[in-house]
């Protein structure tokens, strides 16, 4: 039986990512009333976007996302970190640990569009230790982690409401290619191993820059340690999207299935192929009616052992 004091989340401990040259997080905030693990999760989340964008060229090559500026909303802000949120922005910029847009009379600049605040992590902290910008740490503290759950679930509520089912149904197909995705994880000692060499340059990419490529190593180790993200299906064309398809492609070669002692191959396929094949595979009586030189390929696939 529950009662007023029985916590109403059930928690764990949680790793986020911080730059590599940050101070002591705990003795950053001595003399103050603020949590460390919430600071830390404020740095996680310039991290997080900022590394997507990184790999993003589109976005990287946009003039508000270089040189490590990304948007934060407030109204994601103070979900994470209370209403307190800008006791958390006035610390880390008079620390200068993070930089705030800010226009000519002081005040906050917005995003036009967005209405989101640009910031950065102070680029004198992000001076590589064996080529690593960033670091693991742990956060413990209830109610932060309360807040990063309760922020999840209010974005999925968002992302799958009737609204937008109507629109991008999750159907049965995306409902198992969404449970294969938790049997998935790297092999961190091949990527380790793989970053350090593009690090040394003993691996040369054909990228404008191997930087988010290198820095993208944390997210993999977060895939490892906390599961996978919730998939998302993008209005065009209903695409299947997961942390793993935001990774770089370099990436794939270190992919492993759990239980699986077979070798991996990749092949390169558009994103809309698996869906064909699995409509073509479930609906063959449909797909002998208005594909009919698909009944080749249906003969075939009746004589194979499907899993």
């Amino acid at each position: 039986m529950t009662n007023k004091y029985t916590p109403k989340y059930n928690v764990k401990p949680l790793t986020v990512v911080l730059p590599v040259q940050l101070p002591d997080v705990d003795g950053l905030i001595q003399g103050t009333n603020l949590c460390p693990d919430r600071l830390r999760v404020f740095l996680h989340q310039i991290y997080s976007c900022w590394i997507f964008d990184e790999l993003n060229e589109k976005k990287r090559d946009k003039h508000f996302h270089k040189e490590g500026w990304v948007n934060l909303s407030s109204s994601r802000l103070i979900s994470l970190l209370t209403f307190k949120y800008t006791s958390y922005e006035k610390l880390l910029e008079d620390k200068k640990i993070i930089e705030i847009k800010r226009t000519h009379a002081g005040t906050k600049s917005y995003v036009s569009g967005v209405r989101c605040t640009p910031y950065r992590i102070n680029p004198t902290l992000l001076v590589p230790i064996q080529g690593r910008r960033f670091k693991h740490e742990k956060i413990h503290a209830y109610k932060a982690l309360k807040a990063i759950q309760v922020d999840q679930n209010n974005f999925k509520k968002d992302l799958y409401s009737d609204e937008i089912s109507a629109v991008i149904p999750f159907c049965k197909i995306h409902e198992n290619m969404e449970i294969m995705l938790s049997k998935f994880y790297f092999e961190r000692t091949c990527l380790s191993e793989f970053v350090s060499k593009v690090v040394k340059g003993q691996i040369k990419l054909k990228r404008k820059t191997t930087r988010g490529v290198i820095d993208a190593e944390m997210i993999a180790y977060l895939i490892n340690d906390q599961g996978c993200l919730k998939p998302v299906l993008c209005a065009f064309g209903e695409r299947f999207h997961s942390p793993f398809t935001r990774l770089p492609r370099e990436y794939r070669e270190f992919l492993r299935i759990r239980d699986v002692s077979e070798p991996l191959c990749s092949v390169d396929i558009s994103n809309c192929q698996p869906f064909l094949v699995s409509l073509i595979i479930n609906h063959p009586q449909i797909v002998k009616q208005i594909l009919p030189e698909f009944t080749v390929v249906l003969d075939k696939i009746a004589k194979l052992h499907l899993l």
